[in-house]
Order: C-alpha cells, then sequence, then structure tokens
C-alpha cells in the first residue's frame, strides 16, 4: 500500500540530493527563501522573543498569506510530495528521486502523510508542479578542476 506525505519546501532536516529542502529553495529561488527568513524573523526575533501576542499573531498570519501569494504567482510549489510503497525508502513523486531525513523519519515524515486523494488534488492545483520539482531537484554537475580539463581534453569526456 502506497503511503504519500507533502512536504513543505522550507524543511531544513530534509533532504534530496544530499541537500536540505530549504537550502534548494535558497538557490532555485532566492527571494522566497529571503522571505522565509523574514517569517522566521517576525515570528520568533523583535524586541520580545517567545512572546506571540494576538497582534504579532495577525501580522504573522498577514505576511504569511502574502508570500502564499508569492509563491503562487511565480509558480512555485509550498510542499513536495513523497510517495512510499509498502516499507521502502520515500521518494518524490514524480522525479523518483529519494527523500531522506537527518532524524527519524518517524519524527518528521510521519507528521506529514496525507491520503492519496488529497495528494493528487494538491498535484491538480499546482500547474507547473512537475517542471518547477524537475528543475529544482536536478543534480548539479561538479565544477571542473584543471586535472578533469586535461583528461578530457586528452581521453575524451566520459558518458556516465
Amino acid at each position: 500500500m502506497k503511503k504519500y506525505y507533502k512536504i513543505p519546501m522550507t524543511e531544513r532536516m530534509v533532504t534530496i540530493n544530499n541537500q536540505p529542502l530549504f537550502k534548494t529553495l535558497q538557490e532555485n529561488y532566492p527571494e522566497l527563501y529571503e522571505r522565509e527568513l523574514g517569517r522566521v524573523e517576525l515570528t520568533y526575533g523583535g524586541p520580545n522573543p517567545g512572546v506571540f501576542t494576538p497582534q504579532l499573531e495577525s501580522e504573522v498570519e498577514k505576511y504569511s498569506q502574502e508570500t502564499a501569494r508569492i509563491y503562487q504567482s511565480m509558480g512555485v510549489p509550498f510542499y513536495i510530495i513523497g510517495e512510499q510503497e509498502n516499507e521502502d525508502c520515500i521518494k518524490e513523486c514524480l522525479t523518483g528521486l529519494q527523500i531522506e531525513t537527518n532524524y527519524s523519519r518517524y519524527t518528521i515524515i510521519t507528521g506529514r502523510e496525507i491520503s492519496q486523494q488529497e495528494a493528487y488534488e494538491y498535484l491538480s492545483k499546482q500547474e507547473n508542479y512537475s517542471a518547477v520539482v524537475s528543475n529544482m531537484f536536478v543534480k548539479k554537475e561538479e565544477p571542473k578542476t584543471l586535472l578533469n580539463k586535461i583528461q578530457e581534453t586528452i581521453f575524451g569526456k566520459k558518458d556516465n
């Protein structure tokens, strides 16, 4: 039986290609990354950190709604959808890339489990999901060293 998970791009403990989702957001959409840092500062910073007044709660809610509109206008999904067949590893549903955590899967991922219907509904509302996710999680090519360039020149480029 398949299980589905809805994981926010702001998650720091979940990785794809050995990189936290939040770092992937930073590299691909720096304006959204900065916006998320602003939300954290608004929520936990300020003159009285940890004091969540009704006024602050209202400000955070407005800020979060505006951030959601920015995600939507840019066509960037706020969540990725993971799927798991039986007890296999969890994979991003379209790219098939493995989703890993630095800590126990049960503390981070399990709390994000959703129904198959909810996963499909979310994906159907995200018009650019496939293109954006495929682009975000492409393995970046390693920078070439002088030795690699010399080897390529002499022996030709390696096909992997």
